[in-house]
Order: structure tokens, then sequence, then C-alpha cells
């Protein structure tokens, strides 16, 4: 099922549909950061693969929210 479904979201992106960037990053397995873009090896998250994710949006969450309150 997931790879049906990356499979249609790269058809969709490469039609020039709108991929909201954390669903294309998700079924990629990529992540941009600062400027790098990193992919992991299969398309299988691990359960260190997703804590590392979460850590990685809670913290790009958490640099937003400083943002607004400044």
């Amino acid at each position: 099922m997931f790879e049906e479904k990356k499979y249609r979201l790269l058809s969709y992106s490469s039609k020039g549909s709108f991929i909201p960037k954390h669903t294309f990053s998700a079924f990629t397995k990529s992540i941009i950061d600062n400027d790098s873009l990193i992919f992991a090896q299969n398309n299988v998250w691990t359960n260190k693969e997703i804590s590392e994710h979460k850590a990685w949006l809670s913290d790009k969450i958490e640099a937003i929210i400083k943002d607004l309150k400044r």
C-alpha cells in the first residue's frame, strides 16, 4: 500500500500538483535540513527513524513558535 501511494504521489508531483512538504518527505523518506536533502535507504520506516523524525519535527515546530512569540 505504501509503494502504491508513493507512486501516486510522485506521479501527481511530476504533473505539477501541490504536495504538502511533509507529506512528500514522509513518502520519500527525505528530510530537508540546513538546505541539505537527506534520503533514507529504503521505504520502511524503522522505530529509530520514526523517533528521529519526530524529534526533528518537534524542533522545527518549537523554532516556529519561538519566532512567533518575538
